[in-house]
């Protein structure tokens, strides 16, 4: 929390994360922190299409952000990564 307000997020994009702190970051971490990434651009996405109505967007969103959408998604994209890129969906299939 910041001293002035008490409010816990006013200071949150102050500071960058260092590269040595994101190596040692547990991988679940890593991916918990993803997910947040992802589900904000698919809620990005959904709203660009159009639609106003809150349940229909947040079913749309879920669909897209499920497990299983997101591994389906990760199939497509890794057979194109490299190196340290493609290590991370080792698990999947």
């Amino acid at each position: 929390m910041t001293q002035e307000t008490g409010l816990p997020l006013l200071g949150l994009f102050d500071t960058a994360l260092p590269e040595h702190a994101r190596r040692q970051q547990p991988t679940l971490s890593l991916a918990y922190i993803g997910d947040g990434v992802y589900e904000l651009l698919a809620r990005q996405h959904v709203l660009e299409q159009g639609s106003n109505k809150v349940a229909a967007l947040h079913r749309r969103v879920v669909a897209m952000t499920r497990a299983e959408a997101q591994a389906l998604a990760a199939a497509a994209i890794l057979p194109g990564l490299s190196g340290e890129n493609g290590s991370g969906g080792q698990r999947l299939g």
